[in-house]
């Protein structure tokens, strides 16, 4: 009887020590990605599965305060209300999105989530899980059913027709590239929605500074977003065009205030 609990102990042991080491190849994996090929695969074997069921998923009271405090919604924004505002947009206009009712918002403790290029009559260069493609803006956030669209906002570069046209051009040969599941802005064989804008402003001499986020450097449209309010005030790069989101069920223009 000693005899098998003293082996069924080592078992556990080496088990628990196994999974130690797994744990933290992967994160070693995560952190320093393109070292060990084989750890790499087992990561975004399960990576890219968790980030695409996070992305579908819908939860039903979501809009995240901090990061794991849940507060019923307000309201969100519908396509009707939208839609006067998009007379504003012209060409390489850029715009970012805060939504809600999605399993993701769990995991983005920031105010904007997503990014898109505004290309022409409703048009725009999207970046989701089936990779670099154009869209109708009207296809995103459930706009079509149910909106989960809680805040929008527009900035235009403030450069010349030439340079604007060089940024659309750079994005647009981008189409077709798959999502960038590892979020890595050193490899551009994949892409996710802000590395795509970072990429293209790159090609007009403007550089979105990045930010260390879960021991990586990334560029989220939270940040994008910070840096163009920022240098709407510094540099003159950006415009900001409109600020859409609700004050209970009442639209507001943010920018206008």
């Amino acid at each position: 009887m000693r005899k098998i609990v003293s082996v069924t102990k080592r078992v556990v042991l080496v088990v628990v020590i196994l999974v130690i080491l797994a744990v933290k190849g992967l994160l070693v994996s995560y952190a320093f990605p393109r070292n060990v090929y084989w750890m790499d695969s087992v990561r975004m074997f399960f990576q890219k599965r968790l980030i695409k069921a996070a992305g579908t998923i819908q939860i039903e009271t979501e809009v995240v305060d901090g990061f794991w405090n849940i507060i019923p919604a307000d309201g969100a924004l519908v396509w009707s209300e939208i839609q006067p505002f998009f007379h504003l947009l012209q060409p390489g206009d850029i715009m970012f999105s805060a939504t809600e009712k999605y399993l993701s918002n769990l995991f983005i403790p920031w105010l904007w989530q997503h990014a898109v290029i505004y290309l022409w009559n409703r048009q725009i260069l999207d970046v989701n899980e089936d990779g670099v493609m154009k869209r109708n803006f009207d296809e995103l956030f459930n706009l079509q059913t149910i909106s989960f669209l809680k805040s929008l906002i527009a900035f235009r570069i403030q450069r010349s027709d030439e340079e604007i046209e060089s940024f659309v051009a750079a994005a647009l040969t981008q189409i077709g590239k798959p999502y960038d599941f590892d979020f890595n802005i050193e490899d551009d064989s994949s892409l996710y929605c802000s590395e795509l804008i970072r990429n293209a402003l790159n090609e007009i001499g403007i550089s979105l500074q990045t930010t260390n986020n879960f021991l990586r450097e990334m560029i989220s449209p939270s940040s994008a977003v910070a840096f163009m309010q920022g240098d709407v005030v510094l540099k003159n790069d950006f415009i900001e065009l409109f600020h859409l989101s609700k004050e209970g069920k009442n639209l507001i223009n943010l920018t206008e205030k």
